[in-house]
Protein backbone atom coordinates (compact mmCIF):
# COMPACT_ATOMS: atom_id res chain seq x y z
CA UNK A 1 0.00 0.00 0.00
CA UNK A 2 3.06 2.52 0.34
CA UNK A 3 2.73 2.88 -3.32
CA UNK A 4 -0.73 4.75 -2.79
CA UNK A 5 1.10 7.47 -0.23
CA UNK A 6 1.71 10.57 -2.18
CA UNK A 7 4.45 11.39 -0.39
CA UNK A 8 7.04 8.72 -1.97
CA UNK A 9 6.64 10.20 -5.27
CA UNK A 10 6.57 14.11 -4.53
CA UNK A 11 10.55 14.26 -4.01
CA UNK A 12 11.20 12.57 -7.01
CA UNK A 13 9.25 14.69 -8.87
CA UNK A 14 10.62 17.79 -7.06
CA UNK A 15 14.12 15.95 -8.67
CA UNK A 16 13.39 16.31 -11.82
CA UNK A 17 11.96 19.88 -11.91
CA UNK A 18 15.76 20.56 -10.44
CA UNK A 19 17.38 18.99 -12.84
CA UNK A 20 15.07 20.50 -15.48
CA UNK A 21 15.78 23.81 -14.40
CA UNK A 22 19.44 22.98 -13.77
CA UNK A 23 19.88 21.67 -17.03
CA UNK A 24 18.63 24.52 -18.63
CA UNK A 25 21.26 26.89 -16.60
CA UNK A 26 23.63 24.54 -18.03
CA UNK A 27 21.94 24.87 -21.95
CA UNK A 28 21.96 28.56 -21.19
CA UNK A 29 25.38 29.09 -19.54
CA UNK A 30 27.22 26.56 -22.95
CA UNK A 31 25.36 29.52 -25.38
CA UNK A 32 27.56 31.73 -23.71
CA UNK A 33 30.41 30.54 -23.89
CA UNK A 34 29.73 29.93 -27.51
CA UNK A 35 29.02 32.83 -27.91
CA UNK A 36 31.94 34.41 -26.54
CA UNK A 37 34.26 31.89 -28.85
CA UNK A 38 35.14 34.31 -31.83
CA UNK A 39 38.39 33.08 -32.58
CA UNK A 40 39.51 36.97 -32.82
CA UNK A 41 43.25 35.39 -31.71
CA UNK A 42 43.67 33.42 -34.95
CA UNK A 43 45.04 36.70 -36.57
CA UNK A 44 48.66 37.62 -36.76
CA UNK A 45 48.21 40.42 -34.31
CA UNK A 46 45.71 38.61 -31.86
CA UNK A 47 48.91 35.85 -31.88
CA UNK A 48 51.07 39.13 -30.83
CA UNK A 49 48.75 40.18 -28.18
CA UNK A 50 48.82 36.88 -26.43
CA UNK A 51 52.14 36.28 -26.72
CA UNK A 52 52.58 39.37 -24.76
CA UNK A 53 50.11 38.85 -22.28
CA UNK A 54 51.42 35.15 -21.73
CA UNK A 55 55.35 36.88 -21.36
CA UNK A 56 54.13 38.59 -18.96
CA UNK A 57 52.09 37.13 -16.44
CA UNK A 58 53.90 33.56 -16.86
CA UNK A 59 56.53 31.74 -14.43
CA UNK A 60 59.54 31.24 -15.99
CA UNK A 61 62.47 29.12 -15.35
CA UNK A 62 65.80 29.65 -16.18
CA UNK A 63 68.14 27.51 -17.88
CA UNK A 64 70.96 27.32 -20.36
CA UNK A 65 69.98 26.22 -24.29
CA UNK A 66 73.08 26.25 -26.21
CA UNK A 67 75.48 27.73 -23.74
CA UNK A 68 73.15 30.89 -23.79
CA UNK A 69 70.95 31.97 -20.52
CA UNK A 70 66.98 30.99 -21.80
CA UNK A 71 63.87 31.25 -19.87
CA UNK A 72 61.81 28.10 -20.31
CA UNK A 73 58.26 27.32 -19.06
CA UNK A 74 55.48 24.10 -18.86
CA UNK A 75 52.67 23.65 -21.07
CA UNK A 76 50.21 23.36 -18.57
CA UNK A 77 51.37 26.78 -16.70
CA UNK A 78 50.43 28.45 -20.19
CA UNK A 79 46.95 26.30 -20.53
CA UNK A 80 45.89 28.43 -17.43
CA UNK A 81 47.48 31.69 -17.97
CA UNK A 82 45.05 31.84 -20.72
CA UNK A 83 41.61 30.55 -18.88
CA UNK A 84 39.70 33.41 -17.65
CA UNK A 85 40.14 33.45 -13.33
CA UNK A 86 37.29 31.85 -11.54
CA UNK A 87 37.11 33.22 -7.94
CA UNK A 88 34.23 31.39 -5.51
CA UNK A 89 31.86 33.76 -3.83
CA UNK A 90 33.06 35.85 -1.29
CA UNK A 91 36.68 35.70 -2.19
CA UNK A 92 38.27 38.71 -2.78
CA UNK A 93 41.44 38.81 -5.27
CA UNK A 94 43.06 40.89 -7.73
CA UNK A 95 42.11 39.77 -11.04
CA UNK A 96 45.07 40.68 -13.65
CA UNK A 97 43.42 42.74 -16.42
CA UNK A 98 43.08 40.67 -19.83
CA UNK A 99 43.19 42.14 -23.57
CA UNK A 100 40.23 41.59 -25.66
CA UNK A 101 41.65 39.04 -27.78
CA UNK A 102 41.99 36.65 -24.46
CA UNK A 103 37.99 36.83 -23.66
CA UNK A 104 37.64 34.57 -26.87
CA UNK A 105 39.64 32.10 -24.96
CA UNK A 106 36.75 30.43 -22.64
CA UNK A 107 37.93 26.62 -21.61
CA UNK A 108 40.93 24.42 -22.30
CA UNK A 109 40.11 23.19 -25.52
CA UNK A 110 40.65 26.73 -27.28
CA UNK A 111 43.38 27.04 -24.33
CA UNK A 112 45.06 24.53 -26.33
CA UNK A 113 44.60 24.96 -29.78
CA UNK A 114 45.98 28.80 -29.15
CA UNK A 115 48.86 27.21 -27.36
CA UNK A 116 49.54 25.23 -30.49
CA UNK A 117 49.06 27.85 -32.96
CA UNK A 118 51.91 29.68 -31.45
CA UNK A 119 54.20 26.45 -31.28
CA UNK A 120 53.54 25.97 -34.64
CA UNK A 121 54.39 29.65 -36.01
CA UNK A 122 57.73 28.83 -33.96
CA UNK A 123 57.85 32.85 -33.59
CA UNK A 124 57.31 32.68 -29.57
CA UNK A 125 58.36 29.69 -27.91
CA UNK A 126 60.05 26.39 -28.85
CA UNK A 127 59.37 22.69 -27.57
CA UNK A 128 62.12 21.55 -25.17
CA UNK A 129 63.77 18.46 -23.02
CA UNK A 130 64.90 19.97 -19.72
CA UNK A 131 68.38 17.90 -18.56
CA UNK A 132 67.80 16.67 -14.91
CA UNK A 133 71.24 15.85 -13.74
CA UNK A 134 71.06 15.27 -9.55
CA UNK A 135 74.66 16.10 -9.61
CA UNK A 136 74.13 18.77 -10.91
CA UNK A 137 73.78 21.60 -8.33
CA UNK A 138 73.06 24.92 -10.60
CA UNK A 139 70.04 26.66 -10.51
CA UNK A 140 69.62 27.16 -14.12
CA UNK A 141 69.16 23.33 -16.09
CA UNK A 142 70.01 22.72 -19.43
CA UNK A 143 67.85 22.35 -22.08
CA UNK A 144 67.95 20.66 -25.52
CA UNK A 145 65.74 21.46 -28.84
CA UNK A 146 63.56 18.47 -29.45
CA UNK A 147 63.12 17.63 -33.18
CA UNK A 148 59.39 17.00 -32.64
CA UNK A 149 57.44 20.43 -32.42
CA UNK A 150 54.24 19.37 -31.25
CA UNK A 151 52.22 21.08 -28.46
CA UNK A 152 51.64 18.83 -25.01
CA UNK A 153 50.91 20.14 -21.81
CA UNK A 154 53.62 17.73 -19.85
CA UNK A 155 56.55 19.54 -22.01
CA UNK A 156 58.85 22.38 -21.56
CA UNK A 157 59.05 25.53 -24.14
CA UNK A 158 61.84 28.05 -24.61
CA UNK A 159 60.95 31.67 -25.47
CA UNK A 160 62.66 32.74 -28.72
CA UNK A 161 60.73 35.93 -28.72
CA UNK A 162 61.18 38.98 -25.84
CA UNK A 163 58.03 40.63 -26.37
CA UNK A 164 57.75 44.30 -27.31
CA UNK A 165 61.17 45.99 -27.26
CA UNK A 166 59.94 49.52 -27.08
CA UNK A 167 60.61 49.94 -23.11
CA UNK A 168 64.10 48.49 -23.51
CA UNK A 169 64.72 50.81 -26.38
CA UNK A 170 63.76 53.80 -24.39
CA UNK A 171 65.89 52.29 -21.31
CA UNK A 172 68.71 51.90 -23.86
CA UNK A 173 68.56 55.52 -25.14
CA UNK A 174 68.00 57.12 -22.10
CA UNK A 175 71.35 55.78 -20.76
CA UNK A 176 73.39 56.50 -23.77
CA UNK A 177 72.15 60.36 -23.31
CA UNK A 178 72.67 60.08 -19.22
CA UNK A 179 76.80 58.81 -20.19
CA UNK A 180 77.27 61.51 -23.50
CA UNK A 181 76.17 64.60 -20.73
CA UNK A 182 78.55 63.01 -18.01
CA UNK A 183 81.33 62.53 -20.22
CA UNK A 184 81.27 65.85 -21.43
CA UNK A 185 80.95 67.40 -18.14
CA UNK A 186 84.23 69.22 -18.45
CA UNK A 187 82.79 71.06 -21.35
CA UNK A 188 79.97 72.28 -19.72
CA UNK A 189 79.56 75.87 -19.05
CA UNK A 190 80.25 77.64 -15.76
CA UNK A 191 76.77 77.90 -15.18
CA UNK A 192 75.64 74.80 -15.86
CA UNK A 193 78.29 73.04 -13.40
CA UNK A 194 77.22 75.53 -11.07
CA UNK A 195 73.26 74.74 -11.28
CA UNK A 196 74.69 71.09 -10.77
CA UNK A 197 76.03 71.46 -7.80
Amino acid sequence: LSFLDPTVTMPEIEETTETAAETAELAKANAELEAKRTGAWKTEEGLKKVAEFIREHIKNRNGILNENRCDYFKGDRLTRVLLPEVLAEGEKKKIKKRPKVLESIVDAKEANLVAQALLQSQEFYIKVHVVKDPANKQPQKEVRMMKQQTWDEAGYYVWVWDGNPFWTNVFQITMLVVFVLVACFPIWPDFMKLGLW
